[in-house]
């Protein structure tokens, strides 16, 4: 004979077609015959026939047993949970699995139950237990604790139908059962003194409550405060079509204040926080126009002893606002000066219709009565073209309506402009008929409308590629001038293929280039 001791923390017990866990436990202690193909290999002396089991040598104070309710069925392929019936008692008696009696009786109480109701892929979860393991049950249901009867926690959770049960336990049962040796309750359930809690679990317990505490006062207060979010220009940089951002791609910085702070301490701590020395950051808070647009506007000098809260929108439940900052390259220890009665903060967009593509170039403020001509030189200089280029300009007043600005157009006349408005502009004599870019800022609008994202795979190994955004509206032509853009490569060498949903490991036939879209 051989024998190898192995320790353990659970008993797993198979309780499928078992009516109680005695027969599982006769079952997991039961005797294989290992003979034919399955001899027992015995070394030097060869395949043996022999007996292989399980017998217990020592059992713990605390027996874990794991009903196995969730197993893989060959049949189905699937994993799926057991509710078979599967009975056990209050007080088990285990001395008839013991090798050899022990120095106590093999005798257990039942002390919890835990219990899971729903199938294989999802339900709830509760637990019962006898705290003193005098029959006084509780359950335990996620935050809500209740007295409850030995048999709501016992009976009740055997698995399976009975005809009193039929209708409302099928999908109910237990899946684990602990039980305490009775010989060893008192040692187990003794009280615990704060000297046998480990110093750092008594630590973790108590920032775990400060945190929880901190949580449910924030909660409290919740009412008392107001978020500030702060968009930076990076944010409209990289934005590209009608406004200046979309917050959905945005990088967004998020402070809370008090809604009784002044808005020019909210501004200071901003940016304190934001790594600024005092005077280079200002923050113009975006509010909602007529027409629907959202622009900066600017706190007026005279109002930033107010309250923050009355820099909130009616469209949020708080402060949406632009931080200006410094630029480290201008030289400047601060920003200038800005005069609220006669400058208009402007944002500008440059238009290339050689790339179609749109981009925002930067904000400056302008002094009214300047004419859009006038800011030429500087719009020029921003892009880096010659200073004497002629430019068209375009204002962007809302999403689908862009208008042309005639040269003579003068800034802030009968109030037509304002802080947050926004300037498109290009080259005047970039009206190329080759390209095939829109070929000005209001036929690129135009197209955005009608833009859609397009996917594109190599047709060799079918990897994506890349996706563009392209107007349903451009011919085969046109795409491939898109593509060769994307790809650096001659549009001319570029064939399409449509896709083949009849065999998607291989593309379908090439679209033909006279194809409208």
């Amino acid at each position: 004979t051989s024998s190898r001791i192995e320790p353990f923390m659970d008993v797993q017990l198979n309780i499928k077609g078992k009516k109680s866990i005695f027969e599982s436990l006769d079952d997991y202690v039961a005797s294989e015959m290992l003979d034919g193909d399955n001899k027992y290999d015995a070394g030097d002396l060869g395949l043996q026939e022999a007996k292989k089991g399980v017998i217990f040598v020592k059992l713990p104070p605390v027996l874990n047993l794991h009903l196995m309710r969730f197993q893989y069925d060959l049949k189905t392929e699937a994993n799926v949970k057991i509710n078979d019936r599967c009975e056990f008692p209050v007080r088990l008696d285990l001395s008839k699995y013991v090798k050899e009696p022990e120095d106590t009786p093999s005798v257990y109480k039942l002390y919890a139950v835990l219990v899971h109701s729903g199938d294989y892929h999802g339900g709830h979860y509760v637990a019962y237990l006898n705290p003193g393991c005098h029959d006084e049950w509780f359950k335990f249901d996620d935050d809500v604790v209740a007295s409850c009867k030995m048999r709501d926690a016992v009976e009740s959770n055997y698995g399976g139908s009975t005809q009193e049960y039929t209708l409302c336990r099928s999908c109910t049962s237990a899946y684990m059962l602990v039980f305490i040796r009775e010989s060893a309750i008192d040692s187990v359930l003794a009280p615990v003194s704060e000297s046998d809690i480990p110093a750092t679990l008594v630590k973790a317990l108590a920032d775990e409550k400060k945190v929880e505490e901190q949580r449910r006062q924030d909660k409290r207060d919740d009412h008392l405060y107001l978020n500030v979010e702060v968009l930076t220009g990076d944010n409209f940089y990289i934005h590209k079509g009608y406004e200046l951002y979309d917050l959905l791609d945005c990088t967004i910085l998020s402070f809370r204040f008090l809604k009784t702070t002044p808005i020019s301490e909210v501004q200071d701590k901003i940016t304190t926080q934001m790594g600024y020395d005092p005077g280079q950051l200002r923050l113009w808070p975006i509010s909602e126009r007529q027409n629907s647009t959202e622009r900066p506007s600017p706190f007026l000098p005279d109002r930033l002893s107010d309250p923050i809260l009355t820099g909130i929108s009616a469209k949020r439940a708080y402060v949406l606002a632009f931080a200006e900052t410094l630029d480290p390259d201008v030289g400047a220890d601060q920003l200038p000066e800005y005069d609220y009665k006669t400058d208009n903060l402007l944002f500008f967009k440059w238009y290339n219709p050689r790339t179609g593509v749109l981009a925002f170039v930067g904000f400056f403020p302008v002094a009214s009565g300047t004419t859009v001509s006038e800011l030429s030189p500087a719009l020029c200089s921003l892009v880096g073209i010659p200073e004497q280029t002629l430019l068209n300009f375009y204002e962007e007043v809302s999403q689908g309506v862009v208008e042309f600005l005639e040269q003579g157009t003068v800034i802030c006349e009968n109030n037509e402009f304002g802080d947050g408005d926004i300037i498109c502009f290009q080259r005047a004599r970039d009206h190329l008929p080759l390209l095939n870019f829109p070929l000005t800022v209001q036929d690129y609008f135009r197209e955005l409308d009608t833009q859609i994202t397009v996917t594109f795979y190599d047709a060799k190994t079918l990897d994506e590629s890349f996706t563009l955004n392209l107007s349903y509206q451009l011919n085969y032509t046109q795409v491939a001038s898109h593509v060769g853009a994307h790809l650096d490569v001659d549009p001319s060498f570029i064939q399409f293929l449509q896709p083949n949903p009849a065999r998607p490991n291989a593309p379908g036939h090439p679209l033909r280039s006279s194809f409208g879209g």
